[in-house]
Order: C-alpha cells, then sequence, then structure tokens
C-alpha cells in the first residue's frame, strides 16, 4: 500500500494479475462505464466552456462592429497635402505623394496637421 492510503498502479496491476479471467472482464466493464460517465461529464463542462467563449466572443464582435471598425482605432494624419487632399500618419515608409515633395526641395513641415 503506498504511504497516501492509496494503492499504487503497480499493486493494482498485480493484484488485477491475480483474478481469472471472468473477474478481469467483469472489472473491466465496470471500470470502462465508470469511465465513460467521467468521460462524459468533462465533456459537457468543455461544451458549456465553449459556448461561454462562443458568447463572449459575439459580444466582442458585436461592440467592434458597432464602433465601426475592426477592433483597431484610426490614425490620425500627421502630414495632409491641401491641394490634393493626399495624407500621411508619419508612421512606416512615407508617403509617395510626400516623397515626391521632399525630394523637389520643400519642406515636409509645410504639410505637417495643426
Amino acid at each position: 500500500m503506498a504511504t497516501n492510503g492509496k494503492l499504487s498502479d503497480k499493486q493494482v496491476t498485480a493484484w488485477f494479475g491475480d483474478l481469472n479471467f471472468t473477474q478481469q472482464v467483469s472489472l473491466l466493464d465496470n471500470l470502462t462505464s465508470i469511465h465513460d460517465g467521467a468521460k462524459n461529464a468533462r465533456i459537457s463542462e468543455l461544451k458549456r466552456e465553449i459556448a461561454t467563449l462562443e458568447k463572449r466572443e459575439a459580444k466582442t464582435a458585436k461592440v467592434r462592429k458597432s464602433n465601426g471598425s475592426n477592433g483597431k482605432s484610426a490614425i490620425k494624419a500627421k502630414y495632409r497635402d491641401p491641394a490634393t487632399g493626399e495624407s500621411w500618419s508619419g508612421r512606416g515608409r512615407m508617403s509617395n505623394w510626400l516623397a515626391a515633395k521632399q525630394k523637389a526641395g520643400e519642406k515636409i513641415a509645410k504639410y505637417l496637421v495643426k
């Protein structure tokens, strides 16, 4: 017997090996029935968790949709060409229109949005 008051796997295996074939079949049927009950309870528990997560996701998607976006906030333009309305946020690679103006010798500060 194990020190925690429970049988060890080795002890159970030895005990099971000492049973005759009919006793082993009967015991295995009982254990399968108990295991099936535990398995079905776990499956039900997981289905409830999935349903809860799906509800939470549906609410989150609904909030995103009502905000009119995909969950990301719009980045405001930092530079704008008043003649064409083209803009650049100042993030990432510089927009072609602003790069062309800079290459032509213009100061890009002139296009800063105030």
